[in-house]
């Protein structure tokens, strides 16, 4: 993104985002955060009506929305994070659209409950992207995703860029087809209701111990 862009996008107080909160709940509407930025984004709060969508959005810190219900999508769309996207024991009733989504550290979905579709199309992760233990209605799109490995300041640790899927529950197909993942590609335990697109998949290590696929692998 171009320094111009993102000067010309509005930026957010705390206040304005606590207020279009409480105008999108009362209107019955999607609540909209989209081309705009905001330093950081943490919310307290159980339950969403209506969804919320921060497409084309600059987070200029990290981004956390776990352990909360949404009553709707979830759309993170082309938005730009320049720290890490916690969304741990998310439930969201509709998709989770976040083709595009660019984040300088790890996306963590643990946990997660979605009720429809998972659109991760051309994803960018500085870390690993895990959905372990996730469970997810329709199908799971993570087609030309890239995860990159990256390395903290403390004690000298290092994050590998891997993509886990452990114990995933996908009622339809999942898809990586020509992603990158720098790491670990951990399939382990994974029931998928139709297929598995590997195609173009490019990975370090592979596990895949115990694998519940209803179609075809597809390599």
């Amino acid at each position: 993104m171009k320094l111009n862009e993102v000067v010309n996008k509005e930026v957010l107080t705390q206040e304005e985002i606590e207020q279009e909160m409480r105008e999108a709940e009362e209107q019955g509407r999607m609540v909209d955060f989209s081309n705009k930025v905001i330093k950081s984004f943490f919310v307290l709060k159980d339950k969403i009506k209506h969804g919320i969508t921060f497409e084309n959005t600059v987070i200029d810190g990290q981004f956390f929305l776990g352990e909360i219900m949404i009553e709707g999508d979830l759309i993170l769309k082309d938005t730009k994070v320049k720290g890490s996207v916690y969304l741990a024991k998310i439930k969201v009733k509709g998709s989770l659209d976040i083709e595009g989504l660019i984040s300088a550290g790890a996306i963590n979905l643990v946990g997660a409950e979605i009720g429809k579709d998972v659109l991760a199309q051309r994803i960018k992760s500085k870390g690993f992207l895990s959905l372990a233990k996730t469970s997810v209605g329709g199908n799971i799109i993570l087609d030309k995703a890239r995860i990159e490995n990256t390395t903290t300041k403390f004690d000298q640790m290092t994050i590998r860029g891997d993509l886990i899927l452990e114990g995933t529950k996908a009622s339809g197909s999942i898809n990586i087809k020509n992603a990158q993942i720098d790491g670990m590609l951990d399939l382990d335990e994974i029931d998928v209701g139709s297929d598995l697109i590997l195609i173009g998949t490019v990975f370090k290590n592979l596990e895949d111990s115990d694998m519940h696929i209803k179609g075809k692998k597809i390599n």
